[in-house]
């Protein structure tokens, strides 16, 4: 490993950048000496017989001090020989039924007593580190970070800023060797490729810093967190979704089912949908328009042994378009961009079904991830994101004839909700009047595991156009 800085070059320990309305940005030379952070503190313990402490500790196990590196048996200073001390994580274990009562049981061979014990930086959490040296400068100490591979990411407030690098090399101290680089949001989110600008605040800086590799869903996957989205938060959704295709994809009867993912970024749905942990009957036609999300798209597929999945770098709407003008018979849309995905539903319009169920024309179901206010919820169950929806395709969504569900992903702001709103495409977009795209579409390239051809089951001529 490379050796470990603390500031970007150009952003030295000797940084007096002024931060406009607040004080210059405090020296990483200046973050306080490790000896100021040494405290001793009072906990509740018990002085037993020392012949029977693995019996005890084993008997108290959960009412024992639990810190990490810390003992919680110690030899009795006035009787090393014939006595141990045993300490208590607090009084609501000295006091709770399991202690007072061994207490009791042993007519006076275990008594309560206190210990005192030294606690050094290292012992320090980050919570509690940066309490010591910020509680009298922000309003909120800021120890939640997000992980991503070996990378903290942090969001810090105007108030935390001139602290930035105090609070890296907190963060790094207490997380080493699993976090090597911590970084700070700068800036907004970009609307396009839903990136935002970083700096790394302490940890590694060097080349190629901020390509990291996650693991999720038994599927590793490379990234550079500097040019791709990565959310670590939507785990779950991820898994949701793809345990519902897979389920999905059994009880349909079909030799193949086919998932465009439109907005796909590094494969988080597409991979494990494709990897050779499950090799099954469904083929992913992943699509994003990032070009870097494009690049690690492959690399994860490769990695990952997925063979059933096409890898494409196109505009979510011209994609749509291009799966309709090859007869690509898609049977599970995915759309993950929330911030604008329910706009894209415009590509619908017009969609002609490709899919089959006995002698039946089917149209395929949709998964769009989107924002909404979380008042909706008591009002109409979010009735909001299905007319946003219903107003991008031009046609009426009905709750019940449309099969629409509602998932609530994930809590994203005190006024607001990630939801996934899943309904089967309306048959009234059939006759609605195509959207016109300026947009060329580029030959969709880079189909993993071309041998995988001769199984498929589109014309050789098709199949040409994507690989």
């Amino acid at each position: 490993m490379n050796k470990m800085t603390s500031f970007n070059e150009g952003q030295s320990g000797t940084d007096t950048a002024q931060i406009p309305g607040s004080t210059p940005v405090n020296r990483l030379e200046d973050f306080p000496d490790a000896s100021t952070f040494l405290t001793r503190k009072k906990y509740p313990a018990l002085r037993i017989p020392a012949k029977q402490t693995a019996t005890l500790r084993k008997l108290l196990g959960k009412q024992l001090l639990k810190i990490p590196r810390m003992k919680s048996v110690y030899d009795d200073p006035d009787n090393e020989k014939e006595y141990r001390i045993l300490v208590l994580a607090s009084d609501d274990a000295l006091n709770g039924p399991e202690v007072t009562g061994l207490v009791e049981e042993s007519k006076g061979s275990i008594t309560t007593t206190n210990h005192w014990i030294e606690m050094p930086y290292d012992y320090l959490t980050v919570e509690e580190t940066l309490k010591r040296i910020l509680k009298d400068h922000v309003e909120e100490i800021p120890s939640a970070f997000e992980i991503i591979g070996n990378i903290a990411h942090v969001n810090l407030r105007d108030d935390c800023l001139p602290y930035k690098y105090w609070i890296g090399k907190a963060i790094l101290d207490k997380n080493e060797p699993r976090i090597r680089t911590v970084v700070n949001k700068v800036g907004t989110i970009d609307s396009v490729y839903r990136t935002f600008g970083m700096e790394v605040i302490a940890g590694f800086d060097a080349e190629d810093w901020s390509i990291v590799t996650v693991k999720e869903e038994r599927c590793k996957f490379q990234l550079d967190f500097q040019h791709v989205y990565w959310n670590s938060r939507l785990a779950g959704e991820h898994k949701r979704l793809v345990t519902h295709i897979f389920e999905s994809a059994k009880k349909n009867g079909k030799k193949q089912t086919v998932v465009a993912d439109l907005m796909g970024g590094i494969g988080p749905f597409a991979v494990p949908l494709t990897s050779h942990e499950n090799q099954n009957n469904i083929r992913v036609y992943a699509n994003d328009l990032n070009p870097a999300s494009y690049k690690f798209l492959k690399i994860n597929a490769e990695k990952n042994n997925c063979r059933q999945i096409s890898c494409h770098n196109e505009d979510g709407r011209a994609f749509v378009h291009w799966l309709q003008k090859e007869k690509i018979p898609v049977d599970h849309f995915l759309m993950n961009l929330p911030a604008s995905a329910p706009e894209f539903l415009d590509a619908f319009r017009g969609y002609q079904p490709l899919s089959f169920d006995a002698t039946e024309a089917t149209l395929p179901w949709i998964h769009v991830h989107c924002f909404a206010p979380k008042a909706a919820e008591k009002e109409d169950f979010y009735q909001c994101a299905v007319d946003r929806c219903a107003e991008a395709l031009g046609c009426a969504i009905d709750r019940n004839q449309d099969k629409v569900n509602i998932h609530v992903v994930r809590d994203v702001s005190p006024g607001k909700n990630m939801l996934c709103v899943t309904f089967c495409l309306p048959a009234s977009v059939v006759d609605l009047r195509p959207i016109i795209i300026d947009l060329k579409l580029k030959t969709p390239s880079n189909q993993i595991d071309a041998a995988d051809e001769a199984s498929s089951d589109m014309p050789k001529s098709k199949r040409a156009k994507t690989s």
